[in-house]
């Protein structure tokens, strides 16, 4: 089977919502999702906290989940971590000049790219051979 690949541009989004809206798309076909999407996300991490409490050294807990609970806020590495934890899913990062960060080892992946203009672009691949 020839893998899936579906595009999503991330410039044409709130930035701030970029990491949430894009998934949220690709998941369910609307970026409308994402503060559905969101909200799961932040509620893996309270709920698998020793996971992500020892990575936090600038705020609390709690406090963390509670800014990244909030509509309009960025979402981080720990949020990719724990969106693919949740979703049993890949999200591959690829940053021009850096090499390719993977999160996960499922058959279902999530792609990041920067493109040349700056813009950023996401997908998702069913890939078979994975």
């Amino acid at each position: 089977m020839a893998p899936l690949k579906f595009a999503y541009s991330l410039s044409r989004l709130h930035f701030s919502n970029c990491l949430f809206r894009a998934l949220a798309d690709q998941l369910s076909g609307s970026s409308s999702l994402h503060l559905d999407l969101r909200r799961d996300t932040v509620e893996y991490m309270r709920s698998h906290r020793d996971d992500f409490e020892p990575f936090l050294a600038d705020q609390p807990f709690e406090r963390h989940l509670e800014l990244l609970s909030a509509d309009g806020t960025f979402g981080g590495n720990d949020s990719i971590v724990a969106f693919s934890r949740m979703r049993g899913v890949t999200v591959v990062i690829h940053q021009l000049n850096e090499p390719l960060w993977q999160v996960g080892q499922k058959n279902f992946f999530f792609v990041f790219r920067r493109v040349g203009n700056g813009a950023r672009r996401a997908w998702f691949e069913n890939d078979a051979k994975a």
